[in-house]
């Protein structure tokens, strides 16, 4: 994967600039971990649900893009709209996973950890989301 192109993270403008630019071009796969480090970006909640929102076009998720938009969705601080749009990112990354021979990842575990979430009470938009992600058919490690 190419270089971190989003730089220092309290530009929050150029961030926001960049990530359009990369969308438009479709580069958003090649970036994959600049947008997980936006995304553990807790500073900027508006570049976190930026990044998270990007997540929605990449045709192939990394492992790090997966493990960065769950812990987001566990967060319990996190403002509820952030934490449904990280279980939509969940869901469309979770779709767009690969299995990759050289790779330790468990997405069996995060799909646990998704169950898991759901199955303890929550607020109705954000249990929508969760149900949604479970739906996900994945191919698991």
């Amino acid at each position: 994967m190419p270089a971190d192109v989003f730089g220092n993270l309290s530009e929050w403008g150029k961030v926001l600039e960049t990530m359009e630019m990369l969308r438009g071009e479709g580069l958003l796969d090649e970036h994959q971990s600049g947008l997980a480090r936006v995304i553990r970006c807790r500073d900027n909640r508006r570049i976190q649900q930026a990044a998270l929102e990007c997540t929605l076009e990449v045709r192939r998720a990394s492992d790090l893009l997966i493990a960065d938009a769950l812990n987001v969705l566990v967060d319990q601080e996190a403002p509820l709209t952030t934490r449904v749009t990280a279980a939509e990112a969940l869901a469309s990354l979770i779709s767009r996973w690969e299995a990759d021979s050289d790779s330790t990842f468990e997405i069996d575990r995060v799909v646990e950890s998704v169950r898991h979430l759901a199955h303890t009470p929550q607020a109705p938009v954000l249990q929508r989301a969760l149900d949604q992600t479970l739906s996900i058919p994945v191919a698991m490690s």
